[in-house]
């Protein structure tokens, strides 16, 4: 059975493959800050880490527009734990939005994304750290909602908020807590090939 992630990611590729001619195009480089945490409790507080990666993009002559890109992502949380925890997931992202353009340059965007697990460490201010790649969920997979604006060059400047659906811990979901990942991103993304 199909999931509605899936429907929604065929859907947006058919929609690139079909996407108008005369569209302005744009690929480069995205990189920027994260803040990140895992689900809501007040085991784990926010921590910073960081994005970067490529893009792709297409801005058609009206007001849509999608983007494809992937990206290095470094994601987790603090744990409030009493040795001052932290949680590294290094993920590789690849997000497919659509985005609506509104105002002239300014844009919403949604989509999903898919992410996979390259690493993940827990690690104490004393110096103690320990691998935790084997108990974390190797995918996971989110919804992304943002705004941003898109430059004359096609270079653009944004945020993003990505919601988790996976249980990063693999526990049972019931009534228990979910460790799953949210994370806001803001982001620069030069243009180094914009043909309009």
């Amino acid at each position: 059975m199909k999931t509605p992630a899936t429907l929604l990611l065929a859907g947006m590729l058919l929609l690139a493959i079909e996407w108008p001619l005369a569209a302005q195009e744009a690929w480069g480089l995205q990189a920027g800050i994260n803040v990140s945490v895992l689900g809501t409790t007040g085991t784990y507080q926010p921590r910073l880490g960081w994005h970067g990666g490529l893009y792709y993009s297409q801005h058609n002559d009206v007001q849509f527009g999608w983007q494809v890109g992937l990206q290095y992502s470094l994601q987790g949380a603090r744990i409030n734990n009493g040795y001052n925890g932290r949680l590294s997931y290094h993920y590789l992202n690849l997000p497919l939005l659509l985005r609506l353009y509104f105002s002239g340059p300014y844009y919403i965007e949604v989509g999903p994304q898919g992410g996979y697990l390259l690493n993940a460490q827990y690690r104490e201010q004393g110096g103690y750290s320990e691998s935790k790649t084997a108990v974390v969920q190797k995918f996971d997979i989110q919804a992304v909602a943002g705004i941003g604006r898109e430059q004359d060059d096609g270079s653009t400047l944004g945020m993003r908020f990505a919601f988790g659906f996976t249980n990063t811990s693999g526990a049972s979901v019931g009534n228990d807590f979910v460790a799953r990942n949210l994370v806001l991103q803001l982001y620069y993304a030069p243009a180094f090939n914009h043909k309009k």
